[in-house]
């Protein structure tokens, strides 16, 4: 049979001193007061612990996102219990109504918190001491209450009594207060325990949003103490990238803006003598607005076109005897990916002493986006009557090959990101004086085959005439 539950703060006041004086042990009477658990102790050792480990966390690289929550999970775990186990330590020193268990001659009393249960003790139907793990257990219908007993003399002696006290028991003076009006309210502990939570939840993620913001304010400072030295414009812009609105963008921009100032100035005081003026002043309009580029980025689109007649071929076997390969050998349309990258790389390495402090990147596009600087790079190539010797080794063994030469036109167009036309040139690169291309290992065919051979040697011919035409060299 299930006892009644009562609200110790409802009770009278002459009855409230009476049970709490009854927490110290008499003739008449038995008490088991809950001891303080090392768990709580341990567990406010690891909430400080982990409080610890987030501060030196927050002193570090700059969190991903799922660190955030992370903390905050362990927040909620770790600091709640910390909490709690304060709440318990601070509430058994100070309280007067201590948890645990009191047995007189006519009832048995359970203390917790603000809530009192009682039974007479004829309503127990079982009483066992366990003196191997020091624990008193009671029946009260089909629930089990164990009693923590660390006292063995106290819960020996309530064993060898009990049995006498239940048979000569009578009624509990509490049952006269089982009414509704000192009833205990579990509305009232539910409501305090998911106010304790949710306030819990704030503390959590509280916690762990300003261990965040400590630490992107840490990672703000020590990235601008990297980067605050730095001469290209990239170092800056990567800044402003990882700490959108940091506590230095301000300076950042100051500092892009400074740079890119000095840009046109550093390349027109540097300009070769051979530089064509055009190229010159459409590179110094270039450089003015350089830190406006989205992304420091300049789009640039290629395109090629195949004007190849094995007809050519055929003839220059008949003139020279040689077994002359097709086209296909020399500028194989499968190899179309490889030579753009190759005039894309060779491009951003021609602009480089102008632009390096800067960081600007070169991007291959078909379509580029609108408003954005753009150099478009047309080149054909044409049959000519040339060809070349490639001698490939292989396994021990030498094997000459022959393949013919083109002539490449190149058709090269800056646009501003107003598509206006900055700069507009064309050249031809017939680049005779290959001759061979020496001897070539099968094991490097990846990197060093023919057709790559002679389309780098192409492209490299194409970025010298650029580097002259800008003033960039000799």
């Amino acid at each position: 049979m299930e006892g009644n539950i009562l609200a110790f703060d409802k009770l009278p006041k002459d009855v409230q001193a009476k049970i709490i004086n009854w927490q110290t042990p008499a003739e008449d009477r038995f008490v088991f007061i809950a001891r303080l658990s090392f768990f709580y102790w341990l567990a406010i050792a690891a909430g400080i612990v982990w409080c610890i480990y987030m501060f030196s966390a927050t002193q570090n690289y700059l969190w991903e996102n799922w660190m955030f929550w992370l903390f905050a999970g362990g927040s909620l775990i770790l600091i709640s219990l910390a909490l709690y186990s304060i709440y318990k330590i601070i509430r058994l020193k100070i309280s007067k109504l201590k948890d645990g268990f009191i047995f007189t001659k006519d009832e048995c009393l359970k203390l917790k918190g603000n809530q009192l249960e009682f039974w007479n003790l004829k309503e127990l139907e079982g009483f066992q001491f366990r003196e191997d793990i020091k624990i008193i257990e009671v029946w009260v219908g089909e629930r089990v209450q164990k009693i923590k007993a660390d006292k063995l003399d106290e819960a020996q002696r309530l064993e060898s009594r009990f049995d006498e006290w239940r048979n000569q028991s009578g009624e509990s003076f509490l049952k006269d207060f089982a009414k509704n009006e000192f009833a205990y309210n579990n509305s009232i502990k539910y409501a305090a325990v998911f106010g304790g939570l949710l306030a819990l939840l704030v503390l959590s993620f509280g916690a762990s949003y300003a261990a965040k913001t400590m630490n992107r304010n840490y990672d703000d400072a020590q990235t601008w103490k990297r980067v605050e030295n730095a001469a290209t414009i990239g170092e800056f812009e990567e800044y402003k990238l990882r700490h959108p609105q940091g506590n230095y963008e301000s300076e950042a921009n100051r500092r892009i803006s400074e740079i890119s100032a000095k840009l046109k100035v550093d390349y027109t005081s540097k300009v070769k003598n051979t530089a064509d003026e055009n190229a010159v002043s459409a590179m110094s309009e270039l450089l003015d607005g350089i830190g406006k580029l989205p992304n420091r980025t300049i789009y640039v689109k290629i395109k090629e076109t195949r004007e190849l007649d094995d007809a050519v071929v055929k003839k220059m076997k008949q003139v020279t005897g040689y077994s002359i390969s097709t086209y296909d050998y020399s500028i194989p349309p499968t190899e179309e990916a490889f030579r753009k990258d190759k005039l894309l790389k060779d491009l951003s390495l021609v602009f480089l002493p102008a632009t390096r402090n800067a960081s600007v990147n070169f991007e291959m596009s078909e379509n580029p986006p609108a408003n954005t600087t753009v150099i478009d790079i047309n080149y054909v190539a044409r049959s000519v009557e040339n060809f070349y010797r490639y001698v490939w080794y292989s396994n021990g063994s030498y094997t000459t090959f022959y393949n013919p030469a083109a002539k490449f036109e190149f058709d090269l167009t800056l646009r501003s990101a107003e598509a206006k036309e900055l700069y507009k040139t064309n050249y031809v690169s017939l680049f005779t004086n290959l001759g061979s291309t020496g001897l070539v290992d099968s094991r490097d065919a990846a990197n060093y085959s023919f057709d790559k051979v002679y389309f780098s040697s192409v492209s490299e011919d194409f970025g010298k005439y650029l580097g002259r035409q800008f003033g960039l060299t000799d």
